[in-house]
């Protein structure tokens, strides 16, 4: 997108108050040597597990021009060397960065936000805007914390027309410094649903702490909501009490962006929107009624930056789903071909249940089956138990002909389930991998769920693997 520096060293000090030398230029920023690429500078963070101050040699060895680090350091190995600049606190340097980046550029700024559909709305804001400009710059995979926020706004390159990016909490008041740096001119909740239940006595404090992006507003900024959201009337007050202007999306007679009509397929839909009296129609590159609601909240975000609906709608026809929430992998299995849909990355009660309803609309033959694989959803505190057995209408409604299952939580919602419907109950995901593989027919849809925490990519892995080895 920018053929010029992203930094330049003289720039660096200025925005962290580092000691160091200035003549050098950064095409890039990364916390992370295995993804560092030539040119990048290397910003030395201290994590729980790992202090990136371990890895400056490996990152120099990778091509870094320079180091961000909070002492100074040198290279053990004798072999290739960089510039280091000193700094009290690299992560606060990295933050100082980010304010830095985003006080330098004109660029329209979104904050997306919500309980689901963060990083894929996210993404195809991205991929919208993206057929407009390409001088768009969205955040890399789930950048949306207290690092992955000020990382990501470091990396918007000053004559960027487009800056869109996540935000996520699992606690009230992590919000608001992460919309107060990112100062964005458009702010997104996507929804509002029980997730990280664990650490909220109430679905009002989620709704609440979601509400905080509106206290990075600009002045003048705009506040996009889902007017069918349990939660809208208060998300609606928040931001007017913000002083935002509020776009809305939906089904809603007087919704902005409304929902005329979706005809969902088993591997894209048709939608129908009225924006201003008019009617457009537009493609779906991906199936599944939350990504309906996903275009939605995307087409308002346009709209609130003035852009005409009509110019970017027709860019979702190619849009693709990010890895591990719907990726699809054709496996050749010993016994026939199987589809699995990778919804893996992370799960809660409404993600899960609008993944299994996706399941329910993708066509099989007349002898293969719908199968779920299902982890613990987690961070649900002591209502867990009935969170999962809440998933049990959804699944029956899908006409889901069997269920895998892993984890203490998933045993209470397996052991509901009728007989006919159970296959295996494991421990773990390695232990769900290898009862599964043994069950698979040709032609069988397979849709693999959990939280992070239980790994259940390892399912498709295993069975990918096996499936590799039986064709040696």
């Amino acid at each position: 997108m920018n053929t010029q520096a992203l930094w330049s060293g003289k720039a660096v000090l200025e925005a962290t108050g580092g000691i160091g030398a200035a003549q050098w230029n950064a095409q890039g920023i990364s916390i992370d040597t295995r993804t560092l690429k030539p040119n990048d500078l290397f910003v030395a963070l201290k994590g729980e597990n790992h202090d990136g101050h371990g890895f400056i040699n490996d990152a120099f060895a990778e091509g870094a021009v320079a180091a961000l680090v909070d002492r100074k350091h040198h290279c053990a190995n004798g072999g290739t060397t960089g510039e280091h600049i000193q700094v009290t606190d690299p992560l606060q340097a990295l933050t100082n960065l980010a304010a830095h980046a985003r006080a330098r550029t004109s660029a329209s700024i979104i904050a997306i936000t919500g309980s689901v559909g963060k990083t894929g709305t996210k993404n195809a804001l991205g991929h919208a805007l993206s057929s407009l400009t390409p001088k768009t710059h969205v955040s890399a995979l789930s950048h949306n914390n207290q690092w992955g926020v000020p990382l990501s706004l470091a990396r918007l390159p000053a004559d960027a027309n487009f800056g869109v990016f996540e935000v996520g909490m699992n606690h009230a008041g992590e919000i608001t410094p992460l919309s107060r740096l990112i100062a964005p001119d458009v702010t997104l909740i996507t929804t509002v649903q029980p997730a990280h239940t664990e650490f909220f006595n109430s679905m009002e404090e989620i709704a609440d702490a979601k509400a905080e992006i509106f206290n990075g507003l600009r002045q003048g900024g705009v506040a996009v909501l889902g007017c069918d959201d349990t939660w809208f009337e208060r998300l609606n007050n928040a931001a007017r009490r913000a002083g935002a202007k509020v776009v809305t999306f939906g089904k809603a007679q007087n919704a902005d962006i409304r929902l005329v009509n979706a005809e969902e397929g088993g591997e894209s839909s048709s939608v129908e929107v009225e924006v201003e009296g008019r009617c457009i129609k537009y493609t779906l590159g991906v199936p599944g009624s939350h990504w309906v609601n996903n275009s939605l909240a995307v087409l308002a975000c346009c709209y609130s930056l003035g852009i005409n609906v009509k110019d970017v709608a027709p860019a979702l026809a190619s849009l693709q789903v990010p890895s591990g929430r719907g990726t699809r992998h054709n496996v050749r299995h010993k016994n026939g071909n199987i589809l699995f849909i990778d919804e893996s990355y992370n799960a809660n009660p409404a993600s899960m249940e609008a993944a299994i309803m996706t399941l329910g609309k993708h066509p099989v033959g007349a002898n293969a089956r719908r199968i779920l694989a299902l982890g613990d959803m987690l961070e649900l505190g002591d209502g867990a138990k009935e969170w999962h057995l809440s998933l049990l209408p959804a699944i029956k409604d899908a006409g889901i002909d069997l269920v895998f299952s892993c984890g203490e939580q998933m045993r209470h919602l397996f052991d509901a389930l009728p007989s006919g419907m159970r296959g295996e109950h494991c421990n773990d995901a390695v232990g769900l991998a290898q009862k599964l593989e043994g069950a698979l027919k040709d032609g069988d849809a397979v849709m693999v769920k959990g939280s992070n925490g239980m790994g259940m990519k390892r399912v498709i892995k295993h069975i990918e693997s096996a499936s590799a080895k039986g064709k040696e």
